[in-house]
This record gives C-alpha cells, structure tokens and sequence, in this order.
C-alpha cells in the first residue's frame, strides 16, 4: 500500500483517487511525492518543498465543457501545455480521456473541437480506456501515452466491477 489515509494523512479521510508522483532530483539522490486528486481542477504553484503551496487559493481551471471528472495530467511539448483528464467513472466502460491546451500551466485551457483522445473500442474488447500518463523518450518528439482500462476479455462482463479489475497499457501518441 503506497498511502493509507487513515494512518498516512491526517487532513483528509476521501478523494484520494486519479494520483500522480513527480521525481526531484536532491543533493543526496532523488525523492518522490505524490499527489491526491479530486473532482476539479485546481493548480497550485508549489513550495521548493514540494508540499506547500506559494498563494493562498488556487488557480481553478476546470475544463468548461462539462467532461472533467478526474486524473489530470499535464506536460509541456514545444512550449505548449497539454492537459489530459478522464471523463466518467473508473467503473464505467464509458471511462476516457480528452485534452486541451494552453500557454501556461496555469490555464486557461483551449479546448479543440474532437478533443476525445482515448474511448472504449467494444470490436476489440476495450473498455473504461482512462486516468492516464505521457511519457516521452528523451531527447526525441516520441510520445506515449500510458493509461488503464478494464482487462480482456472478461472485464466487461463482471459490470461496475470491472472497474477494479484493470490493465495497464502502453500506446504510442501522435500529435
């Protein structure tokens, strides 16, 4: 168990769901932090602690389009800020993800016309296609995108508990 909230967090006892983790390098190596998600999307600039925050309230840049339901995601590709979130329930196979993009990571966030970048493909048995990351190999424009979605071939069949029933993929991204 990487976090137990009632023994780890003393300030929240719910909405630990749609993590992230971030790597900074120490003098001594590297340490980890990771993240709690919620229902909105909220940015905060943080301390050089990584766990305070540099304002008091913050930036709250929910998507306008009524898709944001959790798991943002954000990285920067030639200066542009491209922010992935999962619309639906983990336990739906309706889960998916949309993007938008913006100057700053900050928002506001544009929102494309045919922004929907991962849905479900019931002629291949994939469903619940959601909460996910990017990754880039280094040094490169090569792009992946890594997500979950209910295993093959059985999860659709075991209903709203598919949704604990996941596999983790790995697909190449183009822009």
């Amino acid at each position: 168990m990487v976090l137990d909230l009632k023994k780890d967090v003393s300030w929240a006892d719910r909405n630990a769901w749609a993590p992230c983790i971030i790597e900074k390098k120490t003098d001594t190596g590297y340490k980890y932090y990771f993240y709690r998600g919620n229902g909105y999307l909220g940015v905060f600039e943080l301390g050089d602690n990584m766990i305070s925050f540099k304002e008091d309230k913050p930036h709250i840049i929910t998507p306008s389009d009524g898709t944001f339901r959790e798991g943002f995601y954000v990285f920067d590709r030639d200066g542009i800020y491209y922010f992935l979130w999962s619309e639906n329930d983990t336990r739906s196979e309706d889960y998916q993800v949309w993007y938008g993009t913006s100057d700053s990571p900050l928002g506001p966030i544009r929102i494309p016309e045919d922004n929907l970048i991962l849905i479900k493909d019931p002629g291949k048995g994939i469903y619940g296609t959601g909460h996910n990351s990017v990754l880039q190999k280094p040094g490169t424009d090569e792009w992946y995108i890594v997500f979950h979605r209910f295993t093959r071939p059985d999860g659709i069949a075991m209903g709203c508990a598919g949704g604990y029933n996941r596999e983790t993929c790995i697909d190449s991204m183009f822009f």
